[in-house]
């Protein structure tokens, strides 16, 4: 019943699904750079985290492909290796 479901959540705490050690990445990185270090840690998402320490934005694994794929799949992964995350 959707009661039943109400109390297992509030009974859930979201440490977890969370990690204590957030993965970030710099703005000045390239969208390769994320897109590695998104498979090296198992990842769809990462936030961007600019010089002082303060959130800028998230860079998401579809954006990333979206980017890297332009203008063309044909053209491999070009664009991933030229563009920055900031962009």
């Amino acid at each position: 019943t959707l009661m039943a479901r109400l109390e297992t959540y509030e009974a859930t705490r979201v440490g977890r699904w969370m990690s204590a050690d957030v993965v970030t990445i710099d703005p000045d990185a390239t969208v390769r750079d994320a897109l590695e270090v998104m498979t090296d840690h198992r990842i769809r998402h990462l936030p961007v985290i600019d010089g002082k320490g303060e959130l800028v934005g998230i860079v998401s694994s579809r954006d990333a492909v979206r980017c890297a794929v332009q203008p063309s799949p044909r053209k491999g992964w070009e664009a991933a290796r030229g563009t920055h995350v900031r962009d």
